[in-house]
């Protein structure tokens, strides 16, 4: 009786660590390939892929660019999107060739455009797309009756150089 026990206990262990296992490979490793883009010339193609499941609740999702010339593989490239916890899809991305590369644009509704070029050398570059037009308006003048002196200094920014940041008495007539 004790043998039949211990075979059951061991048994519900052992399905339980197969159950966890399963599971954790699914959220942490598995790869699926959201989508692909073949060259014009169909000599080459890129995929997206999503690697295990976005952080839970609004976590980034682990990706990957595989660069491949007919099934043999260029580069791969990891990334992270921060998209507010949801998935990699097709959406995600913007494709486009070049005679020696392909251009990949992520984008990510929490982060900034990211650009990845991957070279058909396998050599690859990564970077941050920052550049965001804003329009000021260029006949606004500073009310200096309005300016708080005490709350108000002067700082040198590197590049920028020297920078007024003042804080503002509102008007009642607007927000």
């Amino acid at each position: 009786m004790k043998k039949f026990m211990l075979c059951i206990m061991g048994s519900l262990i052992a399905l339980f660590v197969v159950f966890w296992c399963c599971i954790s490979y699914t959220v942490n490793y598995k790869k699926i390939t959201c989508d692909t883009s073949v060259s014009p010339d169909k000599k080459y193609e890129v995929i997206l892929q999503a690697v295990g499941e976005p952080e839970w609740p609004f976590g980034s999702a682990s990706g990957r660019l595989v660069l491949k010339e007919g099934e043999d593989k260029i580069s791969q490239t990891d990334f992270e999107l921060n998209n507010d916890g949801g998935s990699i899809t097709s959406n995600c991305w913007k494709v486009t060739w070049y005679e020696d590369y392909v251009e990949v644009i992520l984008s990510g509704e929490e982060q900034f455009d990211e650009q990845v070029i991957l070279y058909f050398d396998g050599t690859k570059e990564i970077q941050q797309l920052t550049d965001i037009a804003v329009d000021y308006p260029s006949e606004e003048k500073l009310d200096e009756s309005r300016v708080i002196t005490e709350q108000s200094f002067e700082v040198d920014l590197n590049d920028w150089g020297e920078v007024r940041f003042v804080s503002y008495l509102p008007t009642y007539d607007t927000l």
